[in-house]
C-alpha cells in the first residue's frame, strides 16, 4: 500500500485586543492505495481529522486521481462511522479526478474531531 500523510497542528489566529482563537486545520490526511496493477479495483482508503468541531455540513474533494478508467458518477463510499457522508455516496469526475463528498446532515460534529475513515474504489489506468 502506497500511503501520504500529512499531519498539522493548531495555529493560534489572532483576533484582536489580544485574544487569540484556534484556526480550523487537518490534524491528519492520511491516503492510500491497495493496487498499482493495471486495469485493476483500486480502493482508495483516506482518513481525515479535523482539529476543530465544524459548525456546519461540509464539502470534502480528494483530488488529483487522474487517469483511472473509472467514468464519471455517483461513486460509493464505505464509511467509518458509517453515513458519514450523504447517502454514502461521492460525486466522481474522471477528468479531473476528484471525488466530491458532502457530510451528512445527521453527522454529530465532534466526529470530525474523533476522524472518519472512508474507503471507494476506482479502476486503475491500463
Amino acid at each position: 500500500k502506497q500511503k501520504q500523510k500529512k499531519s498539522s497542528h493548531e495555529q493560534l489566529v489572532p483576533v484582536g485586543n489580544n485574544h487569540d482563537v484556534i484556526g480550523a486545520n487537518w490534524m491528519m490526511k492520511d491516503i492510500g492505495q491497495s493496487s498499482f496493477e493495471p486495469r485493476a479495483i483500486n480502493t482508495i482508503s483516506a482518513s481525515l481529522q479535523t482539529n476543530v468541531d465544524p459548525q456546519q455540513e461540509l464539502e470534502i474533494v480528494i483530488s488529483g486521481l487522474t487517469g483511472t478508467l473509472t467514468p464519471d458518477c455517483k461513486l460509493a463510499v464505505i464509511t467509518q462511522p458509517e453515513n458519514f457522508f450523504d447517502g454514502s455516496v461521492g460525486l466522481w469526475g474522471q477528468t479531473k479526478g476528484e471525488l466530491r463528498l458532502k457530510s451528512g446532515a445527521a453527522v454529530n460534529s465532534s466526529e470530525w474531531t474523533s476522524g472518519v475513515i472512508l474507503r471507494f474504489n476506482l479502476t486503475n489506468p491500463p
